[in-house]
């Protein structure tokens, strides 16, 4: 996957005035210098305190929110350290710890306190874009690899119909069989699939067929066992996105994206283990 050759994708800096010490702003301590540092490979945060003589030591505390093309790949609080009065500068960084290919939001805040205060914050806004490789796509994998492979997921949440979950709720629906072939829960299984495998790098000219995935299940929410031609217009949209989940490696993915016209039989994918119970929407909200 290439990388933008950029050094530094985003940096804002804000520095606040000193201001001019009076009686009752002679032990005051504030933020001297900062600066936000985002770019394709990881953070960088660094800047000074001014210490007013009450104060001993500044804590530091980042919560960051990180979006590739849209999904939330994770949400993580930072404590990287604590700033002393003898040496007021700090320096902190970190690294994203996966490759970012596409659209990116970092959203979050900057905390900082003096010796135990109350917090002040800093808002972290970025937007900018990691280059991929377009002769190199990811592979994609059907529901049956990713529900018996979490740990291999880019993704701990989701939304499906306008209705957001969290990695437990997702897994659970994975391994809820279609009770009566509810079409809304096998369009959910390769749903998910699809997505997790645009996370992971793989072809997004699918990205269209995801969409109208999701308000096909805004209109015919899960476990809803839509009948008639509503069940025929959800079959319509699984079949396109099961083989794109199906797609080999191997295959050029311009080629390759021809097969989204055919149907595939992959229902096999689905089926529950011999011990999985149908899970109801109910079941879900309560884990929650």
């Amino acid at each position: 996957m290439k990388k933008r050759n950029l050094t530094v994708m985003f940096a804002a800096v804000l520095v606040l005035a000193v201001l001019t010490l009076t009686s009752s702003n002679a032990l005051a301590s504030w933020l001297d210098e900062y600066e936000a540092t985002l770019d394709c490979y990881g953070w960088r945060f660094n800047g000074s305190f001014y210490f007013g003589p009450e104060h001993n030591e500044a804590e530091i505390r980042i919560n960051v929110r990180l979006y590739e093309n849209g999904a939330l790949l994770f949400d993580e609080t930072y404590w990287p350290g604590v700033v002393l009065k003898e040496d007021p500068t700090f320096d902190f960084s970190g690294l994203w710890g996966r490759e970012l290919c596409g659209d990116i939001t970092v959203a979050g805040t900057f905390h900082y306190r003096f010796d135990g205060g109350s917090w002040t914050d800093r808002q972290i806004n970025a937007e900018f874009y990691c280059e991929c490789n377009g002769d190199d796509f990811g592979c994609t994998y059907t529901p049956g690899y990713w529900k018996t492979h979490p740990d291999a997921w880019p993704l701990d949440h989701m939304t499906l119909g306008g209705v957001h979950y969290n990695k437990a709720q997702l897994m659970q629906i994975f391994w809820t069989p279609p009770a009566g072939g509810d079409i809304t829960v096998v369009l959910a299984h390769h749903l998910i699939a699809a997505k997790l495998n645009v996370a992971s790098g793989a072809d997004d000219s699918i990205q269209d067929t995801i969409d109208e995935a999701d308000a096909y299940l805004e209109m015919y929410p899960l476990f809803s066992n839509p009948k008639g031609a509503a069940k025929a217009e959800g079959e319509r949209i699984k079949d396109i996105l099961c083989a794109y989940n199906e797609l080999p490696c191997e295959e050029d993915y311009d080629d390759g994206m021809d097969m989204l016209t055919s149907k595939t039989a992959s229902e096999n994918l689905n089926a529950p283990a011999a011990a999985t119970e149908e899970i109801s929407w109910g079941a879900l909200k309560k884990m929650q």
